[in-house]
């Protein structure tokens, strides 16, 4: 669905190759992080779906914790060939997050 507001240009399930190059924002609950020595990805879930986002700043994910709900701002690009995820909607694309605002942060890291 195109919502277009202050938070998000569409849901996440909307994120397609269509998008890649352009410009996005997305709002949801962090779902995962994981640091890979010198790229940080961060799996972002609204209620329709999971969006991999990528930065190589180790600094711009500081501080967020899981369910930590975030809007970030960057360019859809194409996964590489070794990190499509068929499983998911949004499993040929990622966001290259520019930019990311902590909506609500999570006062308790969940044990799962």
């Amino acid at each position: 669905m195109n919502i277009n507001n202050i938070y998000r240009d569409k849901t996440i399930d909307c994120i397609t190759e269509e998008d890649v190059g352009k410009s996005c924002k997305a709002a949801g609950w962090v779902e995962n992080i994981r640091d890979h020595g010198g790229v940080l990805f961060l799996d972002l879930r609204d209620n329709t779906d999971i969006l991999q986002v990528v930065s190589n700043d180790d600094s711009i994910f500081n501080g967020i914790t899981r369910e930590s709900v975030i809007k970030v701002t960057g360019v859809i690009r194409k996964r590489d060939a070794e990190t499509v995820n068929e499983g998911i909607k949004t499993g040929m694309v990622e966001l290259l997050v520019s930019d990311l605002e902590v909506l609500s942060k999570s006062l308790n890291v969940l044990p799962f």
